[in-house]
């Protein structure tokens, strides 16, 4: 008689045990399933990897003659992407490539004119508030966009830091065209690593 009360209780911690753990289970996959979903929401799909951003460059440059022919339709068809109005009457295409990088394709009106020019840019986020190496922007190198360019037509120019001989950017000229390409290091030179590719940070088109 005395084993009754021992075997129920233990029965009651048996299904406790099971409760619990099937509870635990339970919420497991729920964090587990909320913790997927975040990481999924924080995915970044950019349209473009930085090279094909720099390829679709090149074939609106090779395509065209004069600002005049970077319409809004011929840059939408070129990308292949919808671009935004902006206040001041321009066009924008901005797109983060990487938690720590944003690319973006921009007409805009030049101040004390009325005419417009136009852009191609890498910036660091607002999540990255230091500028940070920049590898990942450099799958096409600036000699590479610069052969193609050449290649396309245009005629290269090297600007030089003034009483220097350093190059600070490039700029290519074809018909009425005129554009300048400039450059950073993919990270600062040290001695255990003193070459860094030549990455493009800004394309401007005037």
């Amino acid at each position: 008689m005395k084993i009754q009360p021992i075997g129920a209780a233990l029965c009651l911690l048996l299904t406790a045990c099971f409760t619990s753990e099937a509870s635990n289970d339970t919420t497991s996959k729920t964090i587990n399933k909320e913790r997927n979903v975040m990481t999924k929401s924080e995915e970044i799909k950019p349209h473009f990897t930085p090279k094909q951003f720099l390829l679709k460059m090149l074939e609106m440059m090779t395509v065209s003659n004069s600002t005049a022919d970077f319409t809004r339709e011929r840059m939408e068809k070129v990308f292949g992407v919808q671009l935004k109005p902006t206040k001041d009457g321009g066009l924008i295409f901005s797109e983060k490539v990487s938690k720590k990088w944003t690319q973006e394709f921009e007409k805009y009106k030049v101040p004390m004119s009325e005419s417009y020019s136009f852009s191609l840019a890498f910036h660091p986020t607002e999540d990255t508030p230091e500028i940070v190496e920049r590898g990942e922007l450099c799958e096409m190198t600036y000699e590479e966009f610069i052969g193609r360019a050449v290649m396309a037509g245009f005629i290269a120019t090297p600007i030089y830091h003034a009483g220097t001989t350093v190059i600070t950017n490039v700029h290519f000229k074809k018909n009425d065209l005129n554009i300048n390409v400039g450059f950073s290091r993919e990270y600062k030179r040290t001695k255990e690593r003193p070459n860094p590719r030549l990455c493009i940070d800004l394309i401007t088109i005037r």
